[in-house]
């Protein structure tokens, strides 16, 4: 296993830069970097299996607030599962759980555009990760379209137990199947902090994505 390590960003180079992971690693993003970009002080790091590809995203666009994407493609070019993650500001000291689903169900919304466009709920509450994190899941199956387009999304928003933090990580995960096993590896290994480098404890392991209601 190795350190991910990142140039800082070069507006001379393409607005994207996408490396192909050929060993595991982790990924750290220190609540400093976030920072300096304009973000709350939130910091993470994660474990991404071999196979995978890295999406560094640009600081300076606007789609600031995601810090890392990450995806993995069959050999065909076929989308298997894609993670996004990008950091959200809050403050959890009165009803942290209900600021969570807030942030789920508005981004859902978003995404969906309304109630009739066919997608169909599989699973929405509370979801505890091995690495610490914890916070709100909504799972959903898309209705059939493009053969490429990925047919399951989830969105989490996720926090540390430090309920000093002012935030936390916002993941939206896309994938073809009901099961993503990089996926599934790498929010287990989540882990979020803030400058203090606060550590959550460990929760219990989920699945990706909850299947209920079927």
């Amino acid at each position: 296993m190795i350190t991910a390590t990142c140039e800082p960003w070069n507006s001379r180079h393409s607005r994207t830069r996408i490396d192909y992971i050929s060993e595991s690693l982790i990924h750290r993003q220190p609540a400093s970097e976030s920072r300096t970009r304009g973000l709350p002080p939130i910091g993470f790091q994660l474990e991404m299996p071999a196979g995978l590809m890295l999406e560094q995203t640009d600081p300076d666009g606007p789609d600031r607030a995601v810090v890392l994407r990450v995806r993995e493609e069959s050999q065909d070019g076929r989308l298997v599962g894609e993670l996004e993650l990008g950091l959200f500001s809050a403050g959890f000291i009165i009803d942290r759980g209900g600021v969570l689903q807030e942030l789920v169900e508005i981004a859902a919304a978003v995404a969906l555009g309304g109630p009739d466009n066919g997608a169909r709920l599989l699973a929405a509450g509370n979801a505890e990760f091995a690495g610490g994190a914890s916070g709100f899941r909504m799972d959903v199956v898309m209705p059939a379209g493009e053969p490429r387009a990925p047919r399951y999304v989830s969105w989490l928003a996720l926090a540390s137990d430090d309920l000093a933090l002012p935030g936390g990580v916002f993941v939206t995960m896309r994938t073809a199947g009901p099961r993503w096993q990089a996926g599934s590896a790498m929010l287990d290994s989540l882990r979020i902090s803030g400058i203090a480098d606060a550590k959550g404890s460990h929760g219990a392991r989920l699945a990706l994505p909850l299947l209920r209601g079927r």
